[in-house]
């Protein structure tokens, strides 16, 4: 795993991705960190994270887009599948090496506080619980965007993949408040949630046949659970939505002002799923 680690992260400073995603997490958070701090006298910094969370829908997919996918464009995989290591070895390699790239731009907004308790006075508790939830926030978000590479042959797919999946928990709230609160409407969701599945199906096995029927089974279950109880959906779509949306717990945790141990487990249950879901994905393409 070590050699994967050190092969991986001395890639992305080879050339310039690891560099720009740092850069556009410090740049888009120093930003209003100056404003805050310096021009408002404001010394509750750590009030900035939650909007600049949002550079990390982009920065992410950069880094992440080439963990998989890059090795299928420039037909590397084989050679990589080669190694004497496992996949889940492999695939924690690749990943504790992304997360090396964005524990700096972290480091450096750590050091903040430091400087800024020579102007005013500073909650150093509410900053720094604030700063180890955002780092566990990009860890769930880098094993999704993982994951989507590693169902990709093309980086820009799979960057366009990883993007799309954490706009969708971006905007879960909002999204949630567009659609009517009926039972039909949360029917359709349920639905088109069972499309999705079979497509991840379809991307796990290649099968069209097997991705059709898990999509088949579902759907047909969500109808008859519909004609027995409507109400049993509203209910339920609430709790799914809330799975999702990653980013409304950590703007919650932030404001606050306290650490949410609920919130850090469930960042952390995410990022180990998804490094599951990878390395079965991997497994499969490595012995087919």
């Amino acid at each position: 795993m070590l050699s994967i680690y050190k092969k991986e992260l001395r890639s992305y400073f080879t050339g310039l991705t690891g560099y720009v995603a740092v850069a556009l997490i410090l740049l888009l958070t120093g930003i209003p960190i100056r404003n805050i701090a310096f021009v408002g006298k404001n010394m509750a910094i750590e009030n900035v994270l939650p909007s600049a969370a949002f550079i990390l829908l982009i920065a992410i997919p950069i880094i992440t887009m080439s963990s998989f996918a890059g090795e299928r464009a420039q037909k590397t995989d084989t050679l990589l599948y080669s190694l004497p290591l496992s996949t889940s070895r492999i695939v924690l390699g690749k990943y504790f090496s992304m997360m090396t790239v964005f524990a700096i731009p972290v480091a450096v907004i750590s050091l903040v506080p430091v400087v800024l308790s020579m102007y005013g006075e500073v909650d150093w508790f509410a900053f720094y619980t604030s700063v180890i939830m955002f780092f566990l926030l990009i860890s769930a978000m880098t094993a999704i965007c993982m994951f989507m590479s590693s169902l990709c042959e093309s980086q820009v797919i799979a960057a366009v993949l990883g993007s799309g999946a954490l706009f969708v928990c971006f905007l879960a709230t909002m999204l949630v408040s567009v659609i009517p609160k009926t039972e039909l409407a949360a029917f359709i969701s349920f639905l088109v949630i069972a499309a999705l599945i079979g497509l991840i199906a379809y991307a796990f096995t290649k099968n069209l046949y097997i991705a059709l029927s898990v999509g088949a089974v579902l759907m047909a279950v969500v109808s008859i659970v519909y004609m027995n109880d409507k109400s049993f959906f509203l209910d339920i779509f609430g709790k799914t939505v809330d799975l999702v949306a990653i980013f409304d717990r950590f703007t919650i945790s932030v404001v606050s002002r306290v650490f949410d141990v609920k919130t850090a487990v469930y960042y952390i249950s995410v990022a180990i799923f998804f490094n599951v879901l990878t390395v079965q994905t991997v497994e499969k393409r490595r012995y087919s």
